[in-house]
C-alpha cells in the first residue's frame, strides 16, 4: 500500500497524463505517501503506548 501512492504520483506525472491530471493531485498523492510511511514507521511505538495507557486505566478502575 505504501508504494501505491508513490506509483500513482509517478504514473500521473508522466507526459501522457500531464494535460488531464491536476498538479495538486500529484502533490497530494506524494504527500499522502510520505504521511503513510511516517505513520507506519511509528505504528509499533503508538501501539505500545496505547496498550500501556489501557493497562493503567484498567488498574486504576479496579483499585
Amino acid at each position: 500500500m505504501l508504494m501505491d501512492y508513490d506509483r500513482l504520483a509517478k504514473n500521473s506525472s508522466s507526459l501522457e497524463f500531464s494535460s488531464t491530471i491536476d498538479i495538486c493531485l500529484i502533490l497530494t498523492l506524494s504527500q499522502t505517501g510520505k504521511v503513510t510511511r511516517s505513520l507506519n514507521d511509528h505504528l509499533q511505538e503508538l501501539c505500545i503506548h496505547s496498550f500501556n495507557a489501557m493497562l493503567l486505566f484498567v488498574v486504576q478502575v479496579n483499585c
